[in-house]
């Protein structure tokens, strides 16, 4: 792969000549007073001390962008193109190291491609890896003792379900008593815990299943923010199935998430509890 970048590179310029055999040597007779060189290369070309005798043939043996090295019985090295009339033979010559040239361009091109579609392969595998890990995991906000009345407070992180962060769902353990947050950027009015305009949020699961969540918190007027009481048999019906749909009801609109993203948040995360 390296020696196919430098080809690429400077192979086919006078910046470093990489010269490409012909096939077999072409008899040619240069014209005009050509300068004879050792290499000829950018910034670096020598000139050799022998001369071509005017009409004598020489024989071409490689070509290397505009170059032709080249060898008689009493010199060789380096003449440049211009003073090398193209015949149908070396045309034909010029033509093969171009499909070559080509074909390594495309072999170079499938490569880079076949690089880019096996490191994509690998982030995808790494990201299923990092998701597979985050969803057996559990993640805490806060997961300690309290120091003054010696209760567990364990507080999960806030999962998003949505897009956007529009709807997350924290799950807590204080104390052994347990219970759902749910957050929403909708405005829905106030949550309120009032038993004449008390807030709701019902999950239904895909299997049919609707559990009903009910604001046991202070009235919160601010971004929506249910928190309601999950008992054992609610913790029990929301392992069995994944979330299909999601109702908000707040005191003066509702909404409905439809387009859950984290349908398994219950059935991976109750365990942290």
């Amino acid at each position: 792969m390296k020696n196919l970048i430098l080809f690429l590179l400077i192979g086919t310029t006078t910046f470093g000549q990489n010269f490409k055999e012909f096939e077999k040597p072409i008899k040619a007779v240069p014209r005009g007073n050509p300068i004879i060189y050792e290499n000829y290369e950018f910034l670096n070309f020598k000139e050799k001390d022998c001369k071509l005798i005017k009409n004598d043939t020489i024989l071409l043996l490689g070509y290397s962008g505009a170059d032709y090295k080249f060898e008689t019985d009493y010199c060789s090295g380096i003449i440049r193109g211009m003073h090398i009339i193209e015949t149908t033979q070396i045309k034909e010559q010029l033509k093969i190291i171009q499909d070559m040239k080509d074909l390594a361009i495309l072999k170079f091109k499938d490569s880079v491609s076949d690089l880019k579609i096996r490191a994509a392969k690998m982030m995808n595998l790494k990201r299923e890896k990092e998701i597979v890990e985050y969803r057996n995991n559990c993640q805490y906000e806060k997961n300690e003792m309290d120091a003054f009345n010696g209760k567990l407070r364990k507080y999960t992180d806030s999962y998003a379900v949505t897009e956007f962060l529009s709807l997350t769902i924290q799950l807590i353990n204080f104390g052994g008593k347990h219970s759902v947050i749910f957050r929403s950027l909708q405005d829905l009015g106030c949550a309120s815990s009032y038993p004449n305009n008390r807030s709701t949020v019902q999950v239904k699961l895909q299997n049919g299943d609707i559990i009903t969540f009910y604001h046991s918190g202070d009235v919160d007027c601010g971004t929506f923010r249910l928190e309601g009481n999950l008992t054992n048999g609610e913790y029990l019906r929301l392992l069995k199935s994944p979330i299909d749909q999601i109702r908000l009801q707040g005191t003066k609109y509702y909404h409905d998430e439809e387009d859950i993203e984290y349908k398994e948040v219950f059935m991976d995360k109750l365990k942290c509890l």
